[in-house]
């Protein structure tokens, strides 16, 4: 039990790290572009403006398919968590995972067109799918420049 709650404090105390340095990276990001650079520590609206820059004239689009995958993977989640050791629930599960894996190609190809709207190349984009946390400052403190899409 021990065990468990000590794993739990650290992978929450690394999510929280990890928002932190992102909104950071996002802030600078979003100065660049001539967006409200605040935008960054606002949950949502930070998704709105990085897909906003990213995506320009089809933003909503993007925004909504992020939204609709929160939506969907909170939902197959507590729906699961409510049905504990039933089939529904493996179900249930197996719904959060296409919805993650969704989730993520959405998140990958909008990193892909933020860096393209930052002159950024396609060596670089495939850097950060890998390394994203350091791209991501690259891109918001290196000398890359927003174009626009």
């Amino acid at each position: 039990y021990e065990l468990i709650l000590l794993i739990t404090a650290i992978v929450v105390i690394s999510l929280v790290v990890l928002a932190v340095l992102n909104a950071v990276a996002y802030q600078a990001i979003f100065r660049k572009a001539g967006e409200n650079s605040w935008n960054a520590f606002v949950p949502f609206k930070s998704t709105y403006t990085v897909t906003k820059i990213a995506w320009g004239k089809r933003h909503k689009l993007f925004f909504g398919l992020h939204l609709t995958c929160i939506l969907l993977g909170w939902t197959f989640l507590l729906l699961s968590l409510f049905n504990l050791g039933t089939e529904f629930a493996k179900v249930m599960l197996c719904g959060l995972a296409v919805v993650a894996l969704l989730f993520q190609s959405v998140r990958a190809e909008t990193f892909r067109h933020l860096a393209l709207a930052f002159g950024c190349s396609e060596k670089f984009v495939k850097k950060g799918l890998v390394f994203p946390i350091s791209n991501l400052y690259k891109l918001a403190y290196g000398q890359y420049v927003f174009r626009g899409n």
